[in-house]
């Protein structure tokens, strides 16, 4: 994510006052296996690995908005 900063990719991705709240949620529903459109799924701990996630963009982007 910071790479993207840096590129034509600056905030291709949004946080808004509502996307730490969203993935709580998300994570909250404990998934065993996360899968994106284009690249590989994630088999484990998926609500641990969505709080990871959600703590790298609040502390990337979340000052960005």
């Amino acid at each position: 994510m910071i790479d993207f900063q840096s590129t034509q990719l600056l905030n291709a991705t949004v946080y808004s006052s509502t996307t730490e709240r969203q993935m709580a949620k998300l994570a909250a529903l404990q998934p065993r296996t996360l899968a994106i459109m284009h690249g590989s799924s994630f088999a484990g701990d998926g609500g641990n690995a969505i709080r990871n996630l959600a703590s790298a963009m609040k502390e990337v982007l979340g000052n960005t908005r």
